[in-house]
């Protein structure tokens, strides 16, 4: 498996800013490529409108659980959960900021989305 970081970041419902279906279909293709190429980051970090990714019937489900058995090691805001009602998740578990503050400052590489 090769690794494409340390840490990737998701903080919207999507990937990039503009039109909404796009976003979410280029998340899409993103973890798509992520899976078919074997590159993965150690880390995915959800907070803001991005724990919305991980949401319960999220049309990510099946890529989000791929990634998890891969060894991809996901984090979920749990103040952006509350704030947005969300109960269940697929994939990951839920921390907190230092949990997230941990992952950035440990990490040698950090993308985000």
């Amino acid at each position: 498996m090769k690794k494409l970081c340390d840490l990737l970041i998701i903080a919207q419902k999507g990937m990039g800013n503009g039109d909404p279906a796009l976003s979410l279909e280029l998340l899409g293709k993103y973890f798509n490529i992520l899976i078919r190429d074997n590159r993965q980051p150690a880390f995915i970090a959800f907070y803001n409108e991005g724990v919305k990714i991980v949401a319960e019937n999220s049309e990510f489900t099946g890529q989000l659980q791929t990634l998890q058995e891969r060894g991809v090691k996901m984090i979920v805001c749990s103040t952006c959960l509350d704030h947005y009602g969300i109960d269940n998740i697929v994939a990951g578990h839920k921390g907190t900021m230092p949990d997230i503050i941990t992952l950035q400052s440990d990490a040698t590489k950090v993308l985000t989305l």
